[in-house]
């Protein structure tokens, strides 16, 4: 202890008395030493110093004697054009070695800077602030650097020749220096706020306004390399971990540098980035913590841009995309800025690559082995995608207003390809989505189909689909159907496109499908608000399923109607807009055959028919039974045989339940009937009552009869009109009207009057001499035939076809 103690007090007073001694000899000679200093550093560099005081500090190093420099400042020649001062400090501590004081040669152990602040600056010219001296052994790596500490210091590294701005304010910096070999091995301790770390300020900075505290080394070897070894720090309170080298002795002068974190939070981990890369990861959220990995490689010339790769896993995440929400999504991902290295990096040579992606996408499971996204500037995505999924789950994800799935489920499998959002690029899309048990509402004609199978192929920018099996009500339906340049248009003129489909089914009831004469419903599904790219791609879906153009070539081998039945059918029709167009409609009906072409145009509450029809051998009691007997009574399915052939052509209002507006009906009908007759029917009967009392007329045979009606609403006119039957020949013309009921003319020849049977049926249009009837409908609502020498039943059906053509305004029959 004695020892101990004597060791001590001798150690204080020679401590002392060279304090003592330092500062009687700085107090002595302040100016001179002053000078002195200020020559020292002069000789490294060359520009102006100044020191405002120097003295010495026995306690700020304490048990180390400093000598303190106060308002210490170092400026260029230029400093008055470009105002960067190369260093100002309040205060500089200069630690001396206690050891060395003794030697007689005191050597610098430290230096402290406080509230001072650093800027080494170049100009776009390369002239820099900061000019060393030729031949120093510190450029050579022979002179020992000291230990250095800043607090509160402002340390900036800005070349505006090379285009990059580095940007810390040190609130403690503390760098111990020891020799390695020919390297200096730099310790470092720090807690700082990073303004800037800009390699080219075109893009922007890394790690702009972020605290960063931590200790790490670097190994510096004069004009060699400096390197960073598993440094780690704190950055925005996340821990990260540096490894890096930059290359000194190479022309132009590179780095590497690679960062990496584990479990980072999103918004965290991009906001290291520069403000360019962070505008690419913007329109991704991840809400998990993830683990990345960079490395950036450049070099430090004029405006050189470094190649970037980001290497991230997420585990069970959700994430926020254009396309939408997707949730527990697993998935590695990795982007680079410089996928082809004979071009420049850039938006353009970048990448965006997802692998082994797992996730659920509205409910719906989703896998991909990659997707990746190139082109950032106007981005081109290339991926594949599997998914099993039940089919309702896509009504929450479309937000369609024209399909609405109630059951099934569906397996896709598809390769995609194509731009984001440019409509000049066409994608491609190849693959299949196979539909099992579906079961949907077509929302604009309320039409349930179910029982759903069939596949649907993507092929290249077409549509297909093989094989559709759906159940409409009663009508089991088989389709191939296709859609051309379906990628190509949907984004830009999805109205435009065409859809054709082959329809067949053994048993086509038209009851399941009354909806089609009536307005389209026009349904406003629930918007989630989100407009993402999923809900644009079903909007443009809606528009083709709505306003586009469907060509329909339909085959029955039997068609129901209420009573109506055919056979045989085969029909092309087209759907634009709002109106039906069916062209080249072919059937069997009531033993003969029906052609037929028109229109149905849809309106708020009722439809406008358009129809034109060829109609050859028809049977006519099959025919009135399956139209009951097109509404009137005068001549039924029960009092009239023959074959009918003939030519419609007729407009006509039909309402919402498929019903003929009353007093709508207007057109023409030629018709031919062969080897007809008329059962016991009333207006015969009256004649018969009336001029030829001797004559059964309960049962006419004709061999021919043919005119044509012309249709005003409640009204058929018909011309001069021949009848020779079996027991009379007659001339008949006149109106019938449903509801101010019949008036006709009618000539008897009177060489019926020798004949009580006709053997030659066959029509030769003249009536010779005869009498003239008239069977008009009475008030009471009876049919009253009577005589009529002077023909007033022409005159009075002259007045009601004028009063037909031109019908007050108010006449609904118009």
């Amino acid at each position: 202890m004695r020892t101990t103690l004597r060791i001590t007090l001798w150690t204080v007073l020679v401590f002392a008395v060279l304090a003592l001694a330092l500062y009687g000899i700085m107090s002595m000679r302040k100016e001179s030493i002053n000078a002195m200093a200020i020559t020292q550093i002069e000789k490294q560099v060359k520009g102006e110093v100044r020191i405002g005081d120097i003295s010495p500090d026995f306690w700020r190093t304490f048990p180390n004697i400093s000598v303190q420099l106060s308002d210490v400042s170092i400026r260029d020649s230029l400093w008055d054009i470009h105002h960067h001062e190369f260093l100002f400090a309040e205060k500089i501590y200069i630690r001396i070695q206690f050891l060395s004081l003794l030697t007689g040669k005191p050597k610098i152990g430290k230096v402290i800077v406080e509230n001072g602040s650093v800027d080494l600056y170049t100009d776009e010219c390369g002239y820099c602030n900061l000019t060393r001296r030729e031949n120093l052994s510190f450029n050579k790596g022979e002179a020992e650097i000291p230990d250095f500490a800043f607090y509160n210091t402002r340390i900036k590294i800005q070349n505006e020749f090379l285009n990059t701005y580095h940007d810390l304010e040190a609130f403690y910096l503390s760098t111990d220096v020891n020799k390695k070999d020919s390297a200096q091995v730099l310790t470092f301790d720090i807690d700082a706020l990073v303004h800037s770390v800009g390699f080219n300020m075109e893009k922007g900075s890394y790690l702009k306004e972020k605290k960063i505290e931590g200790e790490f080394r670097m190994v510096y070897a004069a004009g060699q390399k400096i390197e960073l070894n598993n440094v780690n720090l704190d950055i925005d309170e996340q821990p990260f971990v540096f490894n890096g080298t930059f290359f000194l002795n190479t022309e132009p002068k590179t780095y590497e540098l690679n960062i990496e974190t584990k479990q980072v939070p999103y918004p965290k981990a991009v906001s290291i980035l520069t403000q360019a890369l962070q505008e690419k990861f913007d329109s991704m959220m991840v809400l998990s913590p993830l683990d990345a990995t960079a490395n950036i490689v450049g070099q430090m010339t004029f405006r050189a841009k470094p190649d970037v790769m980001v290497d991230f896993q997420i585990n069970d995440s959700e994430l926020q995309t254009p396309l939408g929400q997707m949730d527990h999504a697993t998935l590695s991902g990795k982007f680079i800025n410089r996928v082809d290295s004979l071009l420049e990096t850039g938006d353009e040579n970048s990448k965006l690559t997802f692998n082994d992606v797992g996730a659920e996408f509205s409910g719906i499971p989703i896998t991909s082995s990659r997707i990746e996204i190139t082109n950032l500037m106007d981005p081109y995505v290339i991926c594949d995608l599997q998914s099993v999924f039940m089919l309702n789950n896509l009504n929450s994800l479309t937000e369609s207003s024209t399909i609405a799935f109630s059951k099934g489920s569906g397996n896709l499998d598809i390769t995609f390809s194509g731009p984001v959002a440019s409509d000049t690029l066409k994608p491609i899309l190849n693959g299949t989505l196979t539909l099992t048990d579906a079961e949907f509402n077509y929302l604009p004609r309320n039409l349930l189909f179910q029982n759903g199978f069939g596949v649907i192929e993507f092929q290249n920018e077409d549509l297909k689909i093989k094989q559709l099996l759906l159940t409409a009500g009663n009508t089991k339906l088989t389709m191939d159907g296709s859609v051309t340049n379906l990628l190509a248009m949907l984004n830009i003129h999805p109205e435009q496109l065409t859809m054709e489909w082959n329809i067949s089914t053994p048993d086509l009831d038209l009851n399941d499908f009354t909806t089609y004469v009536a307005a389209r419903t026009q349904k406003a599904t629930p918007k989630s608000g989100k407009k993402g790219k999923i809900i644009r791609i079903t909007e443009n879906v809606d528009k083709l399923l709505s306003d586009g153009t469907a060509k329909l070539n339909i085959k029955a081998e039997n068609l129901n109607y209420k009573k109506f039945v055919a056979r045989n059918v085969a029909a092309s029709v087209l759907l634009v807009d709002n109106r039906i167009v069916f062209d080249d409609a072919r059937l069997s009906h009531a033993g003969g055959t029906v052609f037929l072409k028109g229109s149905l145009v849809n309106g708020q509450s009722t439809s406008q028919l358009n129809l034109e029809s060829n109609i050859d051998h028809l049977n006519i009691p099959d025919l009135f039974y399956s139209f009951d007997n097109f509404g009137q009574d005068a001549i039924t399915n029960k009092n009239m045989k023959g074959s009918l052939s003939g030519n419609v052509n007729i407009t006509g209002t039909i309402t919402d339940k498929a019903a003929v507006l009353e007093n709508s009906m207007q057109g023409t009908v030629a018709f031919n009937i062969q080897n007809g007759e008329l059962i016991n029917f009333e207006p015969a009967m009256k004649i018969a009552a009336t001029a030829l009392k001797n004559r059964d007329f309960s049962h006419l045979k004709f061999g021919e009869l043919k005119n044509k009606l012309k249709i005003h609403g409640p009204a058929i006119t018909f011309d001069r009109m021949e009848i020779r039957s079996n027991v009379v020949t007659l001339f008949v013309e006149g109106i019938y009207d449903t509801k101010k009921g019949t008036d006709m003319s009618i000539q008897v020849p009177l060489s019926n009057l020798s004949k009580t049977e006709n053997d030659d049926l066959k029509n030769t249009g003249k009536a010779g001499v005869n009498i003239r009837l008239r069977a008009m409908t009475a008030d009471d609502g009876t049919l009253k035939v009577t005589w009529d020498p002077f023909n007033n039943a022409e005159k009075q059906r002259k007045e009601t076809l004028k009063e037909i053509k031109e019908p007050d305004s108010g006449d609904k029959r118009n």
